[in-house]
Parts: C-alpha cells; structure tokens; sequence
C-alpha cells in the first residue's frame, strides 16, 4: 500500500510518474517536490517501476503478463489488474471514497470543485 499512497501524494502535488527509456522519471507542473517525497521515492523505485510499467498488480503485487493472461485489464494510469482483482479494488475504492465522504461538482470546463467541506 505504501507505493499506492506515494502515487497518491504525487498526484496531489501536481506530478506523475512516467517511464522513459525504461527509467522511471517524476514529470509535473506544480512546485518541486519536497524532499521527504523524493526519498521515499528513490527508497522504493524498483517497486514503483513494476507498478508503472503495468507488470505487477497493482491489488494483489503478484506478477502480470499481458500477452499471456488475456484476463488482465490496464487502467488508465498504465497500472495493471488481475481480472478476478478488479472487483475488489474497486471495492476498496469506492469504500474510500464514502468514508472521505468526497462529492465534486463541475465547475469550469475540465474543473471538479470539491464539495465535501
């Protein structure tokens, strides 16, 4: 869970990991990062590369093969599920999201406004 929530906090500071000639590279718009985040990063690159990449699960940890597991689905953000973990990611997802108690209206083109305050 730990790379989960560094993903996530790397999304709350404007940035994103990406792989570049197979290097995993911080591309963002919003102030540098502090230096807290960066070692926690350098601290667990391999783990975040594999869940980049889309060759590891990003429920279960255990590794996926696209071309020999058709039963793999790929998220947006270059992550990767196990089929039989898709249900309850997006479980534990939605159960997180009720608790947060998070509802976001549209404002602008392309904006969300956060309601939940």
């Amino acid at each position: 869970m730990i790379v989960l929530m560094l993903l996530h906090r790397l999304t709350m500071a404007g940035a994103e990991l990406q792989i570049r000639f197979g290097a995993l590279h911080v591309r963002g718009s919003g102030p540098p990062l502090d230096a807290s985040l960066l070692a926690e990063l350098r601290a667990h690159k391999y783990e975040l590369h594999r869940l980049v990449d889309g060759s590891t699960c990003r429920w279960c940890r255990q590794p996926v093969s696209l071309r020999d597991q058709p039963d793999t689905l790929s998220l947006a953000d270059g992550t990767s599920l196990h089929w039989a973990c898709r249900a309850a990611f997006e479980t534990e997802r939605r159960t997180r999201a009720v608790e947060a108690r998070v509802t976001y209206a549209i404002g602008a083109p392309g904006e969300l406004v956060d309601q939940s305050s």
